[in-house]
């Protein structure tokens, strides 16, 4: 699924938000008395990303659950039309009880299919928020960098550099979380759509 391609992507890109967190803790090393304040950007930067993969573990981790679900309830979705097809070209009386029995049995199975998948959806989008509270906790780290740059003096281009870099990440970060959010958005759409032609 899309969710998973978006989430493995982003668990990439978060390597190097890991990258950020030890080039600081090396410009820490290096800056003697001072390193105290940039200890406290290294860990920072090192629970953000440990977060960023947490979380988006668990969004790749619900993605096969989506997947047979989705397999699921378009076959039985297909499989739905074509009984509703069979009736309106006519059911012979001595089969009616076993055709009406298997439709009746049908129906409820997508139904379960489809609650799965919706709470497999919600599930994500819980997810999904917890990422977007983790995305807004990356600009006050980049000001953060900015407070012990001035304080230091020190490999303030590099800390600065960081700064760009965690910018950069942030922004991708906040692309992702839409895109997948307009993923499960589509997915929502379509199980309405579904459910609207079961009535």
């Amino acid at each position: 699924m899309s969710l998973a391609a978006e989430g493995r992507s982003l668990l990439r890109e978060n390597e190097g938000m890991k990258r950020l967190g030890l080039n600081a803790q090396v410009m820490a090393a290096h800056t003697g008395q001072n390193g105290g304040s940039l200890e406290v950007i290294v860990a920072e930067i090192g629970r953000l990303s440990t977060s960023i993969r947490e979380t988006l573990g668990s969004i790749v981790a619900l993605v096969p659950t989506l997947n047979e679900a989705s397999i699921s309830t378009l076959h039985r979705s297909h499989l739905r039309t074509s009984y509703a097809l069979g009736s309106e070209a006519g059911i012979d009386a001595r089969n009616q009880v076993t055709y009406q029995a298997n439709f009746d049995g049908l129906c409820s199975q997508l139904e379960a299919d489809l609650a799965s998948l919706e709470n497999d959806l919600a599930a994500t989008g819980v997810l999904l928020c917890d990422l977007e509270r983790i995305a807004q906790q990356i600009p006050p780290v980049a000001s953060l960098i900015r407070i012990v740059v001035a304080e230091i003096h020190l490999k303030s281009e590099e800390l600065l550099g960081t700064v760009a870099d965690l910018a950069l990440f942030h922004e991708l970060l906040d692309g992702k979380i839409e895109r997948m959010r307009e993923i499960s958005r589509r997915a929502q759409e379509r199980i309405g759509e579904l459910r609207g032609g079961m009535a």
